[in-house]
């Protein structure tokens, strides 16, 4: 890396320039990409796949709560994946850490559940162990050479990707949370993360909790993953341990 590009990257105003214009503004992406970029590579990755940013968990998180999490460093079982991988690249170091983690523990988890909910067997023919063990073996660069999201699988298919679909770009299976919490399961997210047992709990502090929920209303920020996370969280404990009774109400209830 040149002198010019580390001074760049390292500049401290970074940390101080204006994000105006929401979360998908020019501004705002660009601030949070020049920050990223002085990170190691397995914290950038971090940055792209967690729900919440540290320095974002860090103005939720209630003082008491952040005080118990000392020293506790949640993204530690995915960085140390990407770590201990041995690929060359940091693009071939993320790939193997998505086989590693996102792919079993969210991908192929909620396409099972969803399919046998239907009756439904699904299969993944790009999962092949073949497929996979080429896919690994190619340097990164040659996965990302070419047009579009995904180029050497449209380039090996041309009599069966049309060009239109070759340039387009990626959709996942997304459900519309951004717009869900805005209309229809705005109350929803009100009630749940505002109730007063949500309170009690001391995990976060209402005025963040506020502030997020007012954002995301706002539409200048999309907080509809972090928003859903906080809402399943909450929704957990109700119904697993809220729901739970004590040892001391087992007995009583054994002797009536």
């Amino acid at each position: 890396m040149s002198r010019f590009a580390r001074s760049a990257l390292t500049n401290r105003l970074w940390d101080h320039a204006p994000a105006g214009g929401g979360e998908h503004s020019f501004a705002a992406r660009l601030r949070r990409r020049m920050l990223m970029l002085r990170e190691p590579p397995e914290r950038r990755y971090l940055h792209w796949v967690a729900p919440y940013p540290a320095a974002q968990r860090a103005r939720l998180l209630s003082a008491e709560f952040a005080a118990d999490m000392a020293g506790c460093d949640l993204a530690e079982p995915i960085a140390s994946r990407f770590a201990a991988s041995q690929r060359s690249s940091s693009g071939s170091r993320a790939m193997h850490t998505d086989l590693q983690t996102y792919l079993p523990d969210d991908l192929l988890a909620k396409v099972d559940i969803t399919s046998m909910a239907h009756a439904l067997e699904c299969r993944s023919p790009f999962l092949d162990h073949k497929v996979v063990e080429l896919a690994v073996s190619l340097p990164f660069r040659y996965l990302m050479a070419g047009e579009g999201a995904k180029p050497m699988l449209t380039s090996a298919l041309p009599d069966l990707v049309p060009p239109a679909l070759r340039r387009r770009g990626k959709a996942g299976f997304r459900i519309p949370l951004d717009a869900w919490f805005r209309h229809e399961l705005r109350p929803l997210a009100h009630d749940t993360l505002l109730s007063q047992a949500s309170r009690d709990r001391g995990y976060f502090r209402p005025d963040a909790v506020q502030e997020l929920l007012d954002q995301h209303q706002s539409g200048q920020w999309d907080h509809g993953d972090r928003i859903w996370a906080l809402v399943f969280l909450e929704l957990w404990h109700q119904q697993f341990v809220d729901a739970v009774p004590t040892m001391q109400e087992g007995k009583v209830d054994a002797k009536s």
